[in-house]
């Protein structure tokens, strides 16, 4: 009867287990009841104690043991922590099902499972020194890292405590062990996130300061390119004086340095690069203004992406020159506007550019841009290609996802790639990556030309 039973228990839930064993609990309680008053009336009957057992009472009680071995069998095999029960020599005595699918494998896997090998090395040294803080204090927490079996590190809370015998002698180790992997990783993008809003903090600020900024270099640059056409044409008016001095007198010096003959040719060339450069400065302070400029997100304007490129280029153009002799832009003719936002777009080849840098180790090494048109399907097209380090596939599965990131070492947040996929995505667009490790990196931006 009573293996029968444990057959059919086996088959129910945990929560047909315990109400149950509350029925029988009640049951047990009438019977107990019931069985006190019979041995009483039987002791006045036959004068001896009563101490009579009826002959069901063994097996309600057998059942009730066996009801409540099974409903701890099943909280305990069910439970979402591992626990183990080991000996004093940490040989296991008692495991749940936990203990293997916690890690990804099959119940009775243990071959796969067991060793140091899947315990991250820089924890082994931490789980010897708790286990001997163990037998001093009895008690002891700590976390440690295993490798799951899909090759990833889980990341886990251990309790460990000793269990005594009735003769207060150590007997065995019971260890209760949570994962506690996705608290851990809210926690690291929740430093992340605290990371980036103290940079976009940052950046508001810096829109503030490059006005500021602005204003003081445009003031004294505005001087420089209203006077030096002035000087300019001082210079073509005395240049006839000054010629028919050098043919009566011969050549002399000018700022005793240089002789008129060769500063004659390199004046006119001096001046030249003097407004040049002014009027570089000129428009990399517009630039700088409007990309710092807090706007509404509008994405109704008609944007002109090989303006948007010349914008982005012209702000990382240090950088860009910094790490690349072979730097290569292809304008594609005639393309139509898309709508849009030109900040936003700008912000993204930004991006790109900046990843494409950080990739490439020599200055050998080329980085190319290229707008084109395609007009069998009405897209656009810009592609941003290096010749850097490249990603694998692992990687590259990985890059448009929020905190994500291979620059963890340089302050990088992972947040980049994934908010230009998203500006992209806005524009009804996708942002595709192509790249083989060792030889670099495509990035492609496509955006629909909407009709009108």
């Amino acid at each position: 009867m009573i293996a029968h039973l444990r057959k059919k228990d086996e088959e129910k839930s945990k929560s047909e287990l315990i109400r149950e064993l509350n029925v029988l609990r009640v049951q047990l309680e009438r019977a107990g009841k019931l069985a006190c008053k019979r041995g009483s009336r039987c002791a006045e009957r036959e004068g001896d104690s009563g101490e009579q057992e009826e002959p069901w009472q063994p097996i309600i009680a057998d059942f009730a043991v066996q009801k409540s071995e099974e409903l701890y069998r099943v909280l305990v095999e069910n439970a979402d922590d591992v626990i183990l029960l080991c000996d004093l020599n940490f040989n296991i005595l008692f495991r749940n099902k936990a203990y293997y699918s916690s890690l990804g494998f099959e119940v009775g896997d243990d071959e796969s499972l067991e060793g140091v090998r899947r315990i991250h090395p820089d924890d082994l040294d931490v789980i010897e020194e708790k286990k001997r803080e163990l037998f001093e204090k009895g008690r002891v927490e700590y976390e440690y890292r295993i490798k799951h079996a899909d090759d990833h590190w889980v990341h886990r809370f251990a309790k460990s405590l000793l269990i005594f015998d009735s003769k207060n002698r150590k007997e065995a180790v019971l260890s209760i062990i949570r994962d506690i992997t996705m608290y851990k990783e809210a926690v690291e993008q929740a430093s992340l996130h605290e990371e980036q809003l103290i940079q976009a903090d940052k950046m508001v600020a810096l829109g503030t300061l490059v006005s500021g900024v602005a204003h003081e270099i445009n003031n004294p640059n505005n001087f420089i390119m209203l006077n030096v056409p002035i000087v300019e044409k001082a210079w073509s008016s005395i240049l006839p004086i000054l010629d028919e001095y050098y043919m009566n007198h011969g050549d002399f010096f000018v700022g005793n340095r240089l002789k008129y003959s060769r500063m004659k040719e390199s004046i006119p060339m001096l001046f030249s690069g003097i407004l040049e450069g002014s009027k570089r400065i000129k428009n990399i302070v517009e630039e700088l203004k409007d990309f710092s400029r807090q706007e509404t997100y509008d994405l109704n304007q008609m944007v002109d992406i090989n303006e948007v490129v010349k914008a982005a280029v012209t702000l990382v153009d240090n950088l860009v020159k910094r790490t690349t002799n072979l730097f290569m832009i292809q304008y594609g003719p005639d393309l139509p506007r898309v709508k849009g936002n030109f900040q936003r777009l700008e912000q993204v080849i930004i991006n790109l550019l900046e990843n494409s840098c950080q990739a490439i180790d020599q200055k050998e090494k080329a980085i190319s841009l290229s707008t084109h048109f395609d007009p069998s399907a009405n897209i656009i097209l810009v592609r941003v290609r290096d010749e850097g380090v490249g990603m694998d596939p692992g990687i590259l599965k990985k890059i448009l996802e929020p905190f994500f990131t291979t620059k963890r070492h340089k302050k990088g947040t992972g947040l980049g790639l994934s908010v230009s996929s998203n500006i992209i995505k806005q524009h009804d667009g996708f942002l595709n990556f192509e790249s083989t490790p060792g030889k670099g990196t495509t990035a492609t931006i496509i955006l629909p030309v909407h009709p009108g």
